[in-house]
């Protein structure tokens, strides 16, 4: 390590800057490139195989847009006999950060905060499960239809014999945002989906 490391490091100065706001969300940007989620500019060569995104970076990621509005159902594949439906991680990293990282069936588990991150740890769950795609002619891979939760409410959904409680507060919360995104579904329906 340099003298000029080591006296940065000792300064309260350092500190500052370090927690500054710039710095957060510069630690963001450099997650977000290195976990492969890109964002358009002008300047991107047109033939970029990497998937771009064109969204405004720092509102999107504090939770002032959302983006709720029917996308084309996506092609899938079948892999020794199972269905498998692409997902985007920047849809659920949106989805997330509108939720502002918080456990959205508003129960009181005590949330712990991501390492390398300023956010506490939820999980994304598609309220729909994409495995229903086939059913729908728009993506379920969309904002309206990811809930953030924590682990313990994610497990329940999944394995919990009594979760019915659960998933009517979550589908009467997202049914206006689901029908935005051309996803029609009855709550006994949705019902019939988690059998």
């Amino acid at each position: 390590m340099s003298l000029l490391c080591k006296f940065f490091l000792k300064s309260e100065d350092c500190k500052e800057y370090i927690e500054s706001d710039k710095i957060k969300e510069l630690k963001a940007i450099y997650r977000t490139f290195k976990n492969g989620i890109y964002i358009k500019t002008d300047e991107a060569p047109e033939n970029n195989k990497k998937q771009s995104y064109d969204y405004d970076f720092a509102k999107s990621f504090s939770g002032e847009i959302v983006h709720d509005a029917p996308i084309t159902a996506p092609d899938y594949k079948e892999v020794d006999g199972k269905l498998i439906f692409p997902r985007n991680p920047a849809i659920a990293e949106r989805a997330l950060a509108n939720a502002k990282y918080v456990c959205e069936a508003s129960c009181n588990t005590i949330l712990f905060t991501k390492k390398n991150s300023n956010h506490l740890f939820t999980e994304a769950h598609h309220l729909i499960p994409l495995s229903f795609q086939p059913y729908f002619n728009v993506s379920l891979d969309v904002e309206a239809n990811i809930v953030s939760l924590c682990p313990n409410c994610h497990s329940l959904l999944h394995y919990g014999e009594k979760n019915e409680f659960l998933l009517k507060r979550l589908y009467d919360m997202r049914k206006e945002r689901l029908s935005k995104c051309g996803i029609s579904i009855s709550f006994e329906e949705l019902l019939l989906l988690y059998r």
